[in-house]
């Protein structure tokens, strides 16, 4: 998959952050947490409640919005972006900070390096939305994501 003009690709399974912002927030009012299974580096991570799965290997999804600030399209790594079941109003609340890149330092929000992650759904929540991946729908989980260092190999001019 080739990179993302803003910064990469990230699988993402947001609050809705598809498409725009309004349609984000048109669709808080019927937002269940998702029921999902996380797998990261072949450790299985206890089915849980999600508002937010993402799968990151660029900074940014959605035209700008710095989901993964701190990722690196160099290190080899991914990164699995979390946040815990929330309700409307924390929903709410995180928004701007998302905005602004100032989300991971919230209690609820976690990031988790690894160099491959496997999703499914879960029990105990509402079904996982189809993946999509630099605004492209990629399909319904169960899905794995490996990150293939040196993979792509880019023709640039040298550096001055």
């Amino acid at each position: 998959m080739p990179p993302s003009p803003h910064g990469g690709c990230a699988c993402v399974f947001p609050v809705a952050l598809r498409n725009t912002r309004l349609r984000s927030a048109s669709s808080l009012p019927h937002f269940r947490p998702y029921g999902a299974r996380l797998t990261v580096d072949g450790h299985a991570w206890k089915d849980d409640r999600y508002t937010l799965v993402a799968v990151a290997n660029g900074t940014t999804i959605g035209g700008g919005i710095p989901l993964s600030p701190r990722s690196d399209l160099t290190d080899g790594f991914l990164e699995v972006i979390t946040a815990d079941a929330l309700t409307l109003p924390q929903i709410a609340a995180i928004l701007p900070r998302l905005q602004r890149g100032t989300h991971l330092d919230h209690p609820a929000v976690h990031v988790t390096r690894a160099t491959s992650v496997e999703l499914a759904p879960a029990p105990g929540g509402a079904p996982l939305p189809a993946a999509s991946a630099d605004g492209e729908i990629l399909g319904p989980a169960p899905w794995t994501v490996r990150c293939a260092p040196g993979a792509l190999h880019v023709l640039a001019p040298p550096r001055d």
